[in-house]
């Protein structure tokens, strides 16, 4: 099931420019809501806000995108200008994300060396999903994760 959730929220968006438009206010309300349940009611007058301005300009925005149809491929300019910056990026937060399968309490700058295995799988299953497309990345992932599971087991 992870994989096939994982391959959802990570990549399926990659290579549709509305979904590339989408994935901006998506990830940056994770992080608001990720910091309040971390940091507690101390940031929460601050993210919540932030997470209602974000929300509410990306739906105006696709209201407009709706109504305009990309008039003169603005919106896929802009979505391709954008496009290595989130492609690396994701990369980099499913790496980060898979620091929750560390019991270490809490993050110790060394801990980043032990997800960079994720990275360069989020690096590799985001050249399937653009080059060979989103089933082919959820079955690529999901080897990955079986054959993981198997070393585990039988060593």
């Amino acid at each position: 099931m992870a994989p096939l959730l994982e391959e959802t929220f990570f990549r399926s968006w990659l290579g549709h420019v509305r979904g590339i438009l989408m994935i901006m206010p998506t990830v940056l309300t994770i992080g608001a809501i990720l910091a309040i349940i971390l940091k507690g009611a101390a940031i929460m007058h601050l993210a919540l806000p932030a997470c209602v301005l974000v929300l509410g300009a990306f739906i105006i925005y696709m209201r407009r995108y709706d109504k305009t149809q990309n008039i003169e491929g603005r919106h896929e300019s802009a979505a391709q200008n954008i496009f290595p910056f989130l492609f690396w990026g994701i990369a980099i937060v499913f790496a980060l994300v898979h620091l929750l399968n560390y019991a270490e309490a809490r993050f110790q700058f060394h801990m980043i060396l032990l997800v960079t295995p994720q990275f360069i799988a989020g690096v590799i299953l985001g050249f399937v999903r653009m080059r060979y497309g989103f089933w082919a990345a959820v079955v690529l992932h999901s080897a990955h994760n079986g054959l993981a599971m198997a070393w585990y087991f039988f060593a």
